[in-house]
């Protein structure tokens, strides 16, 4: 709980210091977009670690340490989340639930996540920022956390196969000044596969200015398959 409890709090100095501290703008467009990031941020978004990559099991190399991640959570009946647009993605915050995910031989580092967005394009067959196996999913899903206070960021990654996603279009037009709107609280299982022992890691960084690469991005193997009719 305690180690939880750190990492959250340092989470949230990073990420509010990061945008009080830096005052340049960027976007999608021509003049700020992906092209132009190197030269708006050159500390970081010329890097040599830089996020996403094309995962493929031919250039990875297995890990035996590494094990099945367990979710331990609390009991999320009458609890809200937020759902929001800070003006560069939609995002789901979890209000500080305390949420953890573990690996099994690894429970004394939890990982808390703080909220999630997701990624995907403007065809339903394209939009994840990730590729895997030469394939590109319609939608990701990044949670993030915070691994501990002195390690970084953590980005764990589901893939949602098939899914319809054309509604969210009006979650990104919405103002982002405006507070958000609150959703009931949800289980975190419903935004990973239910095979968690077969994952990619690698070390990267944030896929967004200031692209800094102090990112520990997990990316499970299992897309989750949901009919288009029920999303």
């Amino acid at each position: 709980g305690l180690l939880c409890g750190a990492a959250v709090v340092t989470l949230l100095c990073l990420l509010n210091g990061a945008e009080a501290g830096d005052p340049v703008q960027w976007g999608y467009d021509k003049g700020d977009g992906p092209s132009a990031w190197p030269d708006l941020y050159k500390r970081w978004c010329s890097g040599r670690k830089q996020s996403p990559i094309k995962l493929t099991t031919a250039q990875s190399v297995y890990d035996p340490s590494l094990d099945t991640y367990t979710i331990s959570e609390p009991a999320y009946a009458g609890k809200q989340y937020k759902i929001l647009n800070d003006g560069h993605k939609v995002l789901v915050d979890f209000q500080n639930m305390r949420v953890n995910l573990s690996l099994n031989r690894h429970e004394r580092e939890c990982f808390r996540p703080h909220h999630v967005h997701w990624h995907w394009g403007d065809k339903n067959s394209i939009g994840s920022e990730h590729w895997l196996e030469g394939k590109q999913y319609p939608l990701e899903i990044d949670n993030s956390v915070q691994l501990s206070p002195d390690r970084g960021i953590g980005e764990i990654i589901s893939f949602f196969d098939r899914p319809q996603v054309s509604s969210c279009d009006q979650c990104v037009n919405k103002d982002y000044n405006n507070p958000g709107v609150n959703l009931p609280a949800f289980s975190i299982k419903e935004l990973l596969p239910k095979d968690m022992s077969s994952y990619f890691v690698y070390y990267g960084s944030l896929t967004t200015p200031d692209c800094r690469e102090n990112v520990m991005w997990t990316v499970f193997r299992e897309p989750i398959k949901i009919p288009q009719s029920a999303v």
